[in-house]
């Protein structure tokens, strides 16, 4: 655990300035990596549009439940762990694909 004590005006001897302030600063000196492209823009509302207009059905479970397939506290950073390693060693190219190699293992325990 470490401590930080950090004033942005002893450090720079200038007031910080505003989100809008910096982003305005950029967009004038052509920095243009905080905006979102106007093609990005119109992809997004021809996904999220159709939902929009007709959105799913809000689904309602009990105080605790924990989701089919599911894991929490040590299993769950267990299976960080191991999730990681697999993945800088190319063993698995995604976290879906361990996912359903977890699930398959799982349900072979179960069988056995």
């Amino acid at each position: 655990r470490a401590e930080l004590d950090f004033d942005y005006q002893s450090a720079y001897r200038t007031p910080l300035i505003e989100a809008y302030e910096t982003l305005i600063l950029e967009a004038m000196a052509g920095d243009h990596t905080l905006f979102t492209r106007s093609d990005e823009v119109e992809r997004a509302w021809e996904v999220i549009g159709p939902v929009l207009d007709n959105p799913p059905p809000v689904h309602f479970y009990e105080k605790g439940f924990i989701a089919a397939g599911a894991r929490s506290g040590s299993a769950a950073r267990s299976d960080a762990i191991v999730l990681e390693q697999r993945l800088q060693a190319g063993e698995i190219l995604s976290v879906r694909a361990f996912h359903r190699q977890r699930e398959e293992w799982s349900q072979d325990v179960r069988e056995a």
